[in-house]
């Protein structure tokens, strides 16, 4: 796959070098393309032939899960759960299948979804050179591999095609921004507004609408990621270009020993640009927080570590030094007010093994049924049960009948070794 999608990034390269169409070069672009293409449509012909054959479950996911009906599990039955059904994947073991079986799946998936994905790119960038450099040229290629991805992820449910839809739509996104506001045309008048607000609406619609999918942290979290390195670099632009431009100033001036003058034509864009970045970390925040994904965290941190210093450049702050004690007392009173909520909840001390906060003797939650027997004694009651062997209320346990069946007495010491 590494090799097949290398061929296709030296046609793209070298098929227009000369401004003229390089057939030998694009031709091998294509055929490596079909190459990713037609494994990922061999992962989808197995994967079908694996589930006619050996039962449903084995083949391209339909559904996040199934219920999981009375079988084996890590070698002990499988019964109901105080709550309902037990929610297992549908490639998992417990419908039916074995580890290994599990396992050739997941590389049924794969052969589909990453060789899909690479080939999905591959499309996009083989009809963006046989365009060359048409107007419709970055609508098409993003919409072909938003189309192509998108019919793989209905197929596999898979991260690869989530990646490379939202690339997709980036790039349809962008050329429609260019069109709409012509900030390839806009020379020196258009500053880094308008470009941000569209950063910030492509993060919230792709977000909003991929909250829907089973995928919702992982779409968040790439176009996340591209947001930030789009801020970077708008910020990054007007941090240089206001360097160049007060260097210039200081060279015109008469006067060499005057002090240069402040420049100022980009602080209302960068203050504008801090604005929408503290609320997109304020929205990452809450996504980090919904979904416990350590993405949107790594997305708080990037766009603050980035945003901020270069903004300082573009403003050219006087005193950095009283920023840096500012954004430093805030941060440490954030991470204190965590640190305290966190241990100095009901039981928060206790469960660290601790004193305060909460009471000393506040137990721990209760396992889940399915993790329940890891805190029980390997044999007997325990404490506060009834001696018959079976504990818990019924429909609890993991027995057929819902029961939990321990032996009352220890079992049997092993024969001692024969004499010498």
């Amino acid at each position: 796959m590494a090799l097949l999608s290398t061929a296709v990034v030296l046609s793209t390269l070298y098929s227009r070098f000369d401004e003229e169409l390089d057939w030998s070069n694009y031709v091998v672009g294509l055929l490596a393309t079909l190459g990713l293409l037609g494994v990922a449509a061999l992962g989808v012909v197995t994967s079908r032939a694996g589930a006619a054959t050996t039962g449903p479950g084995t083949g391209l996911p339909v559904a996040t899960g199934a219920s999981a009906a009375p079988g084996s599990a890590h070698g002990r039955p499988v019964g109901a759960s105080p709550t309902g059904p037990v929610s297992v994947p549908a490639s998992g073991a417990a419908s039916g299948g074995t580890a290994g079986g599990a396992d050739d799946r997941r590389d049924r998936h794969d052969l589909v979804s990453w060789p899909g994905a690479f080939g999905a790119l591959a499309v996009a960038l083989m009809v963006g050179v046989a365009l060359d450099d048409s107007d419709a040229t970055l609508y098409l290629a993003g919409l072909a591999a938003v189309l192509l991805a998108a019919g793989g992820y209905v197929l596999t449910r898979r991260a690869p095609f989530v990646v490379v839809a939202v690339l997709g739509l980036f790039v349809v996104y962008g050329q429609l921004v260019d069109d709409v506001l012509g900030t390839s045309d806009s020379g020196d008048d258009l500053g880094a507004v308008g470009p941000a607000v569209a950063l910030l609406l492509f993060a919230v619609l792709v977000t909003a609408g991929g909250w829907l999918l089973p995928t919702r942290a992982l779409s968040g979290v790439v176009v996340g990621a591209l947001t930030v390195a789009g801020y970077a670099t708008l910020t990054g632009v007007l941090a240089v270009t206001g360097l160049f431009a007060r260097a210039m100033a200081g060279f015109s001036l008469d006067d060499q020993g005057r002090p240069v003058p402040r420049v100022d034509r980009f602080d209302d864009d960068a203050w504008v640009v801090l604005v929408l970045a503290l609320l997109l970390m304020l929205g990452w925040s809450a996504c980090a927080a919904l979904t416990r994904h350590v993405g949107f965290r790594v997305l708080v941190v990037a766009m603050a570590v980035t945003v901020t210093p270069l903004a300082t450049i573009v403003l050219a702050v006087e005193h950095p030094t009283w920023w840096g004690v500012v954004l430093g007392a805030l941060g440490g009173a954030l991470l204190v007010l965590v640190v305290l909520r966190a241990l100095g909840g009901p039981g928060g001390l206790a469960r660290a093994g601790g004193r305060g906060g909460g009471p000393a003797s506040q137990p721990l939650p209760p396992l889940p049924p399915a993790y329940a027997d890891q805190a029980r004694p390997a044999w007997g009651p325990a404490p506060g049960e009834p001696p018959s062997g079976g504990w818990g209320p019924p429909g609890t346990g993991p027995e057929p009948d819902g029961t939990r069946i321990r032996p009352t007495t220890p079992p049997p010491a092993p024969p001692a070794p024969p004499a010498q």
